[in-house]
């Protein structure tokens, strides 16, 4: 070995050995170039799609971007896909394997790539055999985010819709309730259709219930034969008035509810689009022949320089 590294002659050995050496590097490069084919390796075609974060709100401390990363690799997303497009039957592995779904998620996670960027962006990378899969895969991974944010999203609406819904409700049946004893109480002067709840918007609550204009007050004043109730009427009317506002409130949080739970949001900005590529990414023939020739050159050129030395040990040897 010290030999081999300290040898002056060793440019002298490769122009002497020079035939031998380019004949080896002929062959380790037709060798390489036939051992990489698609008769041996299979090419693989890499599609990429670029996306930012939209429509989210990051549960804890993290970012809406690391909370895009979370969800796309997650088990749910991936089990789908893998469903989707029968990976397994792709990848060409057994059922019968006992370590098949290991096997299936190893090839899955080392062919698709999910990485943030330092522009707070995420690429969505996916090698596959077929061109064409590949760049449906990364468009099914950004659908099946959407999906997924927007189940997660209707289940939290759907509590405030539930929630806003009961309230409603209860405070529909107390007004309904103050109504119909206003009713009772006025002899029917005042019905209770007047200030039904299909009346009770903002507008009209400003015209029915402020003290300078609301008729219901004076007239709770003027009942003729009723002067004895009258305390207890406007009573009601006040009361009236504090249960519809608060019916009004909750009425315009329930429709906001509605339309949150209703909405089609996508949850993504889509940068880059994938789309089929016309381009093997690997494997990478004119690499895999320069470390080819590279190795045979330096493996061949070692072993001649041990034979070389060995015969000047040798020669060394005879004549002393």
């Amino acid at each position: 070995m010290e030999n081999f590294f300290n040898y002056n002659n060793l440019l002298q050995i490769i122009w002497k050995w020079k035939k031998h050496l380019l004949v080896i590097a002929f062959l380790a490069a037709l060798l390489s170039v036939f051992f990489s084919s698609k008769l041996f390796i299979t090419p693989m075609f890499k599609s990429t799609g670029v996306v930012y974060p939209a429509n989210v709100k990051p549960y804890s401390d993290e970012s809406e971007t690391e909370q895009l990363l979370q969800l796309i690799n997650s088990r749910e997303i991936r089990d789908s896909l893998i469903n989707k497009f029968k990976l397994g039957e792709h990848y060409r592995l057994s059922p019968q394997d006992p370590h098949y779904y290991s096997i299936l998620v190893y090839l899955y996670n080392s062919r698709v790539e999910v990485k943030k960027t330092e522009f707070e962006s995420v690429v969505i990378e996916v090698s596959d055999s077929d061109p064409k899969q590949a760049a449906d895969m990364v468009n099914e991974i950004i659908r099946m985010y959407d999906k997924k944010v927007r189940e997660l999203q209707k289940d939290k609406f759907r509590e405030v819709l539930n929630s806003c819904k009961i309230w409603v409700d209860l405070k529909h049946k107390e007004l309904d309730s103050i109504q119909r004893e206003i009713d009772i109480v006025s002899g029917g002067k005042i019905a209770a259709a007047d200030i039904g709840p299909e009346k009770l918007n903002v507008n009209q609550q400003q015209k029915f219930f402020t003290p300078e204009k609301d008729e219901f007050l004076k007239g709770a004043k003027t009942v003729k034969g009723h002067s004895g109730s009258n305390g207890r009427l406007v009573m009601l009317l006040d009361l009236a008035q504090t249960e519809a506002l608060a019916y009004s409130e909750f009425k315009l949080k329930y429709d906001q509810a509605i339309l949150d739970y209703n909405r089609e949001y996508t949850y993504t900005n889509v940068v880059s689009r994938p789309f089929p590529a016309d381009k093997k990414s690997s494997p990478v023939t004119w690499l895999i022949v320069v470390m080819s020739v590279f190795s045979a050159l330096f493996l061949s050129i070692f072993i001649i320089s041990l034979i070389e030395s060995k015969k000047a040990q040798n020669t060394a040897a005879s004549a002393s």
